[in-house]
């Protein structure tokens, strides 16, 4: 009895540590789950393209189901993004502020006006520079598999209007609690203010600040319209997100699974960038207008890249953004 107890012991061990070294045989035990992580409503792009991602992979593979978490049910996307570096299975998609963390100096694409356009950025992630981050962080942890979902620019939202950097003297303007977000806003003329999003509409409504800078759909779900009259569309940040897993856990699939993963991530970004985004902006736009908010097109451009051209300097390099730049030229 104790050797045939000893025997099948021996042969689930077997089994398991078969399936663990091999993905073809997980695949076959079931179909692997990965969870996308929103921070939003489910009304939200990040949200929505989520299910369509669930239902493409649904079509192209049975060795992958995705599941749909909005609203931070998975926490907060620092923490998820954490986790997936520690080898969870969960998806997401952020820009490379956070990726520089692991990887220094890759958010200098995040840079003030670094493209002229949105569609500019897309031939940043075709340079043999921005390969080689992707490369760089596939051994740190995580493997980026779309580097096309673009959540678009930031712009200005204030309580008076603003045409050119001295406009902005003496106002206190909200921004995120990251580096180039703060020596950005410094650079453009405002007193840079980190703030909760959560604290804004009040903090509008008190005369604690003057402002926020965020994309026109977060300024809308924020209902900042009801207190600030003027959107200034300076764009002085384009904003790329990159769509990622975990590489040890990618590494586990089969190549199926592998295959339809990065085919689907790729189409989410189309979808996410050419229909989900210009929607939800437009939308916001309409809404301000309605509000009664001026849209300022006709402010002094040039004055503000000149301005922000020496945070290149202060937080990154010269020499590598010189060098992007010229890459760039040759990406068709």
């Amino acid at each position: 009895m104790k050797k045939l107890v000893l025997l099948t012991v021996l042969a689930i061990l077997t089994t398991a540590m078969f399936a663990a070294g091999n993905p073809e045989a997980k695949a076959q035990a079931g179909p692997a789950v990965l969870r996308w992580h929103s921070a939003n409503a489910e009304s939200n792009p990040r949200t929505q393209v989520g299910h369509f991602m669930a239902q493409r992979i649904k079509e192209l593979t049975d060795d992958l189901v995705i599941e749909v978490y909005a609203n931070a049910q998975l926490g907060s996307s620092d923490e998820v993004h954490s986790m997936i570096a520690m080898g969870e299975n969960i998806a997401s998609a952020t820009d490379t502020a956070w990726f520089s963390a692991m990887q220094p100096g890759f958010d200098i694409v995040n840079g003030p006006f670094f493209t002229d356009t949105e569609t500019d950025l897309y031939k940043v992630a075709k340079t043999d520079w921005f390969k080689t981050q992707i490369t760089e962080l596939e051994k740190k942890g995580v493997k980026i598999l779309a580097t096309n979902w673009m959540d678009g620019s930031r712009f200005l939202m204030t309580t008076k209007p603003v045409y050119k950097p001295a406009d902005l003297k003496g106002m206190k303007i909200r921004v995120p609690n990251n580096t180039a977000a703060l020596k950005i806003m410094e650079y453009m003329g405002a007193t840079p203010t980190p703030m909760a999003l959560t604290e804004v509409y009040t903090a509008l409504q008190q005369g604690i600040i003057s402002g926020m800078e965020n994309p026109l759909s977060t300024l809308f779900a924020r209902s900042t319209q009801e207190v600030c009259k003027y959107v200034t569309m300076t764009g002085h940040q384009k904003m790329l997100s990159l769509f990622f897993v975990s590489t040890d856990w990618f590494n586990q699939l089969s190549t199926d699974a592998q295959g339809a993963l990065i085919k689907v991530a790729e189409e989410a970004g189309t979808y996410f960038s050419n229909e989900l985004m210009p929607k939800d902006n437009q939308k916001a736009l309409d809404a301000f207008t309605a509000a009664g908010v001026q849209i300022i097109y006709d402010f002094d451009l040039e004055a503000f890249k000149t301005a922000t051209l020496p945070v290149y300097t202060a937080l990154w390099n010269l020499d590598t953004y010189n060098l992007i730049k010229t890459q760039m030229k040759s990406v068709k």
